[in-house]
């Protein structure tokens, strides 16, 4: 997103939360459009955010981080520890394709992110050879969360 100031050198864990409700009849009616693509609330979500990103920075390639739990394998379930991980949910955003089509490509991706979930943030910014540049995150900048 364009920054209102510079960035720092460093990257430093203030930030901001910015919560709201959403009117049930706005939830129903995307839950029901999500229904009809074959998709969830959360991936009609996950397209919207996209798109409004897009929109917002004029990029056409979107890079979204959601966090899983980390607890697929039941002799984890029990364990106490921090087991959350990052998933990239990255997405091209062009500019004639319908929300039906959008959400079916977003659909898809979810799938097979959440398919290789066990794959630790870290490995999956090695393997992509992500610059490590101190002053961001790599790969994703926002989280849907």
């Amino acid at each position: 997103l364009p920054a209102d100031r510079p960035r720092p050198a460093v990257r430093t864990s203030a930030g901001a939360l910015h919560t709201f409700e959403v009117p049930a009849e706005l939830t129903a009616r995307l839950t029901a459009v999500a229904r009809e693509g074959g998709a969830s609330l959360f991936m009609a979500l996950t397209a919207v955010t996209q798109l409004v990103l897009s929109r917002y920075t004029g990029r056409r390639d979107i890079a979204l981080g959601t966090v899983v739990s980390g607890r697929e394998r039941p002799e984890l379930e029990d364990l106490v520890g921090f087991f959350v991980n990052t998933l990239v949910l990255r997405q091209r955003v062009e500019e004639r394709v319908s929300f039906d089509a959008f959400l079916r490509q977003v659909r898809a991706t979810v799938l097979e992110a959440f398919a290789h979930q066990e794959a630790p943030f870290d490995r999956v910014v090695e393997a992509v050879g992500a610059d490590r540049d101190p002053s961001r995150s790599p790969l994703v900048q926002a989280l849907l969360v």
